[in-house]
């Protein structure tokens, strides 16, 4: 009787094993093979940032707002939620900026682009080296080691008002020259005077407080499950009871406004012989 050797069948088998786990692995999410990294920043309006970066995704908790910003690969919407309350704005970059978070009557802007210097100096911060760039107007840190796609970007300098670059600063300082915020639409009855920034000199706007990379967590990108859908970023963005506040205020400034000028109008009107 013919012995039959099973070591062909085996060889083949073990090849075939092979290519089935590599195909396997190649439809995993790219989500498994990032780097997570953990900042928690000072912004210069007393807001805490904790922010989590992945290539592919971003989530910043504001304190003491209490409001989360995230977006994530592929579509790249911009999710503000409040877990507290379970409400929920979702909208695109190009809609989102921490003006229209905090001012009722401010439009979405098209972000300012800026290539950052061919030259930078080297340094370093905890642990990680860093690369520093120093302009005319401005002076700018960022990790070299963090590394991101354009569009989260886009979406924290939105968040955090500085230009656009493609990269995550660490540190960001400029100079003011107290020039009054022009206003866009003349129909509004408030008055834009309230609107003038009138600071100068050297303004740190952002620092950060510690920088460290974490074992990746596709949880912690999860986006949220049954939140109440609104319409304006305002719903979310502040609480209840600041929002309450915000309202008070704009209605006083806008009385107040309106008897200005209507003040002003009685002080020009010509006398009737």
């Amino acid at each position: 009787m013919k012995k039959v050797s099973f070591f062909p069948c085996i060889r083949l088998l073990s090849l075939t094993s092979l290519g089935l786990c590599s195909v396997l692995l190649s439809c995993l999410p790219a989500f498994a093979a990032q780097t997570e990294w953990l900042l928690v920043q000072k912004h210069e309006a007393r807001i805490t940032l904790t922010v989590r970066l992945s290539e592919k995704a971003f989530r910043a908790e504001m304190q003491p707002h209490g409001c989360v910003i995230l977006a994530r690969h592929p579509d790249w919407k911009v999710h503000c939620f409040r877990p507290k309350e379970k409400v929920e704005w979702i909208g695109q970059i190009k809609d989102f900026s921490s003006m229209v978070m905090t001012n009722p009557y401010a439009v979405p802007k098209q972000v300012e682009r800026f290539r950052l210097p061919s030259s930078f100096e080297n340094g370093q911060q905890f642990g990680f080296k860093t690369r520093i760039y120093n302009t005319k107007t401005s002076s700018i840190v960022v990790a070299d080691e963090i590394k991101v796609e354009p569009e989260i970007c886009e979406v924290y300098s939105r968040l955090v008002s500085t230009p656009f670059f493609e990269a995550i600063p660490l540190y960001y300082e400029y100079f003011a020259r107290g020039h009054a915020i022009s206003a866009k639409s003349k129909e509004n009855w408030i008055n834009t005077g309230i609107a003038n920034d009138i600071r100068q000199g050297k303004i740190v706007k952002l620092t950060t407080l510690s920088c460290k990379r974490v074992p990746y967590s596709a949880q912690d990108f999860q986006l949220p499950k049954g939140f109440e859908r609104k319409v304006d970023l305002l719903d979310v963005s502040y609480s209840p009871g600041e929002r309450e506040q915000i309202g008070d205020f704009i209605d006083s400034v806008g009385f107040e406004s309106r008897l200005d000028d209507r003040s002003r109008k009685t002080e020009k009107r010509p006398e009737h012989r």
